[in-house]
């Protein structure tokens, strides 16, 4: 997990700051890599089993639909999901300092904070989907895109994922 951390953030740091695109694709698949990894274990141990069948699958279906709703949505309101920016931000530090203090001292279990959470992302994906219309259309732009809607995508997935595990 530590390992993951450092490449992740390694990778969202180089594709950021990069305007070189084979630095940014660097970048990217630091990111892309190693989150696939962790989500392909995480699946496959967590989501095992007759109970979770057909799970997976309707949390990409949820996924996809969730996500080109936003997507409408932040090609159509590009200004409305620049203001709320930073209240998402906001939002995501707040909801990951709950999720961490409920963790270590009070042993909360994630419930509430995967609604947040996905709610949290949904704003993401609309603000990167409109960010990524407005800006310049080039190769590295494109990659800094794509590696923040990846991002995006995949951690709203996740917390789908998990709000229908625990309806079963």
């Amino acid at each position: 997990m530590i390992g993951y951390l450092v490449f992740a953030m390694a990778g969202t740091w180089l594709f950021n700051s990069s305007d070189n695109p084979a630095v940014s694709f660097l970048g990217y698949n630091l990111v892309v890599l190693p989150f696939g990894l962790i989500l392909n274990i995480t699946i496959n141990v967590a989501y095992a089993g007759p109970r979770f069948d057909g799970l997976v699958q309707e949390a990409i279906q949820t996924t996809g639909f969730v996500t080109l709703v936003m997507m409408i949505l932040g090609g159509t309101f590009p200004r409305f999901f620049q203001r709320i920016s930073g209240a998402l931000t906001g939002a995501l530090i707040a909801v990951i300092l709950v999720e961490v203090i409920g963790g270590l001292f009070f042993g909360w279990r994630h419930g509430a904070t995967d609604w947040v959470v996905a709610a949290i992302f949904c704003g993401y994906i609309g603000y990167d989907w409109g960010r990524a219309n407005a800006i310049p259309k080039t190769l590295d732009n494109a990659i800094d895109s794509a590696a923040s809607l990846y991002i995006d995508i995949i951690i709203l997935f996740m917390r789908i994922l998990r709000i229908m595990a625990r309806r079963r």
